[in-house]
């Protein structure tokens, strides 16, 4: 998603991030002025955000140009984001939200994301987060008396986890506080957006014990 810039009436140059397979990222075009892009998670695929999906986010504050002129005055710290859609699988979900969710994730300050640039953009460093991530998704404690597959994890326990990860700098590999909001609308049953946006959030996402803790659900005005 782009605008097209007021004073020029145009979106900006064209670039592209190719294809990363092992990463099972997708390839990503994008301009100067592109602000979010909207994906969705499909079959075979847990229904939460990985740190891979933050890389996105990474391009669209790393590149993006403000309009030197007209309205609106898109400012960068209002724009980048990421949405993800996808189905209910497990029962609880379903009950929840029959035809599933969509999510965004968006930086709290985007100046302070940019130091995360690095770490985003760098496959390898990529890569190790994502399969720290996906791990805990499939494995929720140290005994392995428990595993999950994509479909079998309540989305609410997957937003606990991906909050408790990405905004804790003690918890990943690359010591990295995000530092990222999460926020999800539901679908109902004739597959109508339904209801307000609400913020999910954790007591306390420093705390290694707080994905035990109740999601907090915070409804937004519009």
């Amino acid at each position: 998603m782009f605008y097209r810039n007021p004073a020029t009436n145009s979106v900006g140059g064209i670039y592209y991030e190719g294809t990363n397979a092992n990463n099972g990222e997708v390839a990503i075009q994008y301009n100067s002025t592109s602000v979010c892009t909207a994906h969705v998670h499909q079959w075979g695929v847990f229904p939460m955000f990985t740190p891979g999906d933050l890389w996105a986010v990474s391009i669209f504050t790393d590149y993006y140009v403000a309009p030197t002129s007209g309205q609106p005055p898109f400012e960068l710290g209002d724009l980048p984001f990421n949405i993800m859609v996808c189905d209910s699988q497990t029962q609880e979900d379903i009950n929840n939200s029959p035809y599933g969710y969509a999510y965004i994730v968006v930086p709290n300050d985007v100046q302070a994301f940019k130091s995360h640039l690095a770490t985003l953009q760098d496959k390898r460093k990529r890569k190790e987060l994502n399969e720290a991530m996906e791990y805990l998704y499939s494995v929720p404690t140290s005994s392995y008396s428990t595993t999950y597959n994509w479909n079998t994890r309540n989305q609410e326990d997957l937003a606990k986890v991906f909050l408790q990860f990405i905004n804790n700098n003690s918890n990943n590999s690359n010591m990295t506080n995000f530092d990222v909001s999460l926020y999800r609308i539901k679908f109902d049953a004739n597959k109508n957006v339904t209801g307000n946006w609400e913020q999910l959030s954790l007591p306390n996402p420093t705390n290694s014990t707080s994905t035990n803790a109740e999601l907090i659900k915070t409804p937004c005005n519009n």
